[in-house]
Parts: C-alpha cells; sequence; structure tokens
C-alpha cells in the first residue's frame, strides 16, 4: 500500500468511527423522546383516570346523599294540610255543638295552636319542595 492509501484508510476509518458514533447519537435521542412520549402519554393517562375518580366518585356521593334522603323528605316531611285542617274542623264542630267543652282561654290556644300548625305545615311543605329540588338538581 501507498502512503496516500494508508492515510485515506486512516481517514476513512475516522469517519466511519464519527457516523457511528452520530447515529448513536441519533438513536440517543430518538429513544429519548420516544420514552418522553410514554411518559407524557402515562401521565396524561393518569390525569385521565383520576379525573374519571373524581367523577364516579363525586357520583357516589350524589347517590348517597340520595338514597340518605329519599326516605326522609316523603316520611318526615309530608304534612297532609287538608288533614290537619279537617282535623281542627272537627275539634271546633265539637266545641260549637258543645260536645266539647273549652273554657275561653284554652279556646284560644285551640286557635292559637290552629294556626301556628297551619303555618309550620305550609312552611315544610315549601321546604320539602326545595329539598326535593336541591336533589334532583344534584341527579343532573
Amino acid at each position: 500500500m501507498t502512503e496516500f492509501e494508508d492515510i485515506f484508510d486512516k481517514h476513512s476509518e475516522e469517519k466511519k468511527m464519527y457516523l457511528l458514533q452520530e447515529k448513536e447519537q441519533i438513536r440517543a435521542k430518538r429513544d429519548e423522546k420516544k420514552e418522553l412520549v410514554k411518559k407524557s402519554m402515562k401521565d396524561q393517562l393518569r390525569q385521565e383516570i383520576l379525573q374519571e375518580l373524581a367523577v364516579e366518585k363525586e357520583l357516589q356521593v350524589r347517590a348517597d346523599i340520595l338514597s340518605q334522603y329519599s326516605t326522609f323528605i316523603p316520611n318526615v316531611l309530608d304534612i297532609n294540610l287538608q288533614e290537619l285542617r279537617e282535623q281542627f274542623i272537627a275539634i271546633s264542630k265539637a266545641v260549637a255543638e258543645n260536645k266539647l267543652v273549652l273554657e275561653p282561654e284554652q279556646k284560644a290556644k285551640l286557635t292559637t295552636l290552629s294556626t301556628q300548625t297551619t303555618q309550620m305545615a305550609i312552611a315544610l311543605g315549601m321546604i320539602k319542595t326545595d329539598l326535593q329540588n336541591s336533589f334532583n338538581h344534584l341527579l343532573n
């Protein structure tokens, strides 16, 4: 071999080594980018899962609230205003027909009781409606 060929081969080897190193660096960068993309996708997936879990938990809380109060509203707050009115009318008739004798002070107390009970029944009816609307809103 000539000296020229030796120099050429030497440069050729250095060039090959350089190209191999470049190729490795490019591969390493590509692999690094792939890992970053994977990590980003994992983070995004994790966020989506956490968000879904939060929604599920919120729905479960709503369901629990509704189940707790679904019997409370109709059973506790269901006061039949008409029935109350009829009972007080029956008592008043009994007093008027002297089937039930009350002192004037007792009559006044009965009238006050009738008025207050009616007012409470109306207020409870409004509260019941508001609670039902709130629970219906929770469902949506």
